[in-house]
């Protein structure tokens, strides 16, 4: 009897090879030109595989992964593709289709979310873009929150909390967008404190010394402005920030939350995502660490 788990794979590969094959470039592709092309050639490999194993714990996470992750990196790619991708992807999270305690599990999380936070895809229209920038929100929440996210070093954890302070302080978006972002945060930070039993202690100094680095951080880098009360900043704020660098509409077609800069970083909908640095991450983190335990005080 064949496994239901490969069913849904094999679900989500139909959905995502029929958008690719319904879009302008690739509707006049020949046979001869899928088999050539990357994205769609890796889809037929993965078929072939299902085809030929009845469990789907027969094969790393990363061989039933890696197509899905090519597109969500993919430049090519629209917002409407991508963000089929990262729906199929967030469903392998959901449905419990990567087994935590399999041995290639690790490194399949690993790509997961280095592909997810330098997402990369062909801008349309704000309101689109958004509703994918809202998708790699729920995958990086899925992906940390599930129990195939203890396999994440440090390190991506990291990477995936600054992409969603970037989407959380670029007051290009909409504030729906930037509260949910907000919310992904609080979720990820609570899992993180649940964790601290797991940490080990660092001295006092090194932590007053991180202390200072954090304050200097919160007031002294304008791009990351924490006002929790008024959610992000102020309208006066706004209107004064309007009035010193006033900016016409840009039309640049990549979209990226991820941490390099170039054009994929800037569209219609999030111009250049606000870059927050791993130290300035870490240590904003541990000033929240350190503020809740003096407030249980």
């Amino acid at each position: 009897m064949v496994d239901k788990n490969i069913y849904i794979v094999q679900g989500e590969i139909n959905a995502v090879v029929g958008a690719i094959k319904r879009n302008a470039r690739w509707s006049t592709h020949t046979h001869l030109d899928e088999e050539r092309d990357p994205l769609l050639h890796s889809f037929s490999l993965l078929k072939e595989v299902l085809n030929n194993i009845t469990e789907l714990s027969e094969i790393e996470p990363n061989v039933f992964l890696r197509p899905f992750l090519e597109v969500i990196r993919s430049e090519d790619t629209t917002g409407p593709i991508t963000g089929l991708a990262l729906t199929s992807v967030n469903k392998f999270l959901s449905y419990a289709l990567i087994d935590p305690s399999h041995e290639g599990t690790a490194e399949g999380m690993e790509n997961m979310a280095d592909a997810v936070t330098h997402a990369r895809f062909v801008g349309t229209d704000h309101a689109s873009d958004e509703v994918v920038l809202m998708k790699i929100l729920q995958v990086l929440r899925t992906l940390l929150l599930t129990p195939v996210g203890a396999h994440l070093t440090n390190e991506s954890v990291c990477e995936i909390m600054q992409s969603c302070f970037r989407i959380c302080f670029e007051m290009r978006l909409s504030e729906l967008l930037r509260k949910s972002a907000e919310h992904t945060l609080v979720d990820m930070v609570q899992l993180l404190f649940t964790r601290l039993p797991q940490f080990k202690e660092e001295p006092k100094s090194y932590m007053g010394t991180n202390m200072k680095k954090a304050y200097s951080i919160l007031w002294k880098n304008k791009r990351v402005q924490l006002k929790m009360r008024a959610g992000g900043m102020s309208e006066s704020s706004k209107w004064k920030k309007q009035k010193r660098s006033p900016r016409p509409p840009r039309h640049v077609t990549k979209v990226s939350p991820g941490t390099e800069p170039p054009a994929a970083n800037a569209s219609n909908t999030t111009g250049k995502l606000k870059s927050v640095s791993r130290d300035q991450t870490a240590s904003i983190l541990e000033l929240f660490w350190n503020l809740s335990l003096l407030h249980i005080s």
